[in-house]
């Protein structure tokens, strides 16, 4: 019985061991993965701004020309001409306008 129960923990160990190494191995993966994209992007890369992101990079924030709300680029109304803001709506970049 004694020798059972020791080749039962030696493989529940070595299981163990095996499994920690494959969670690490995929972490590192994962890691080099999001590094690798975020210089593709041209985003600054390294260190723990990515964290909580889901490996997105962030977006830049800009405000609105007429009445100073921030909001994403990617949201925002570009200005036509002259009015080369950026603005949280058309009414408001219209409204500059006049």
């Amino acid at each position: 019985m004694g020798k059972l129960l020791f080749w039962v923990v030696a493989i529940a160990l070595i299981w163990s061991v095996l499994t920690l190494i494959r969670i690490a191995q995929r972490k590192q993966e994962r890691a080099q993965a999001d590094a690798e994209a975020r210089r593709r992007a041209g985003a600054p890369g390294g260190g723990a701004g990515g964290r909580g992101t889901g490996g997105r990079a962030p977006e830049r924030i800009v405000a609105c020309a007429h009445c100073g709300v921030y909001l994403p680029y990617s949201d925002a109304v570009r200005g036509r001409g002259s009015d080369s803001g950026d603005y949280c709506c058309v009414e408001h970049r219209d409204a500059a306008r006049r």
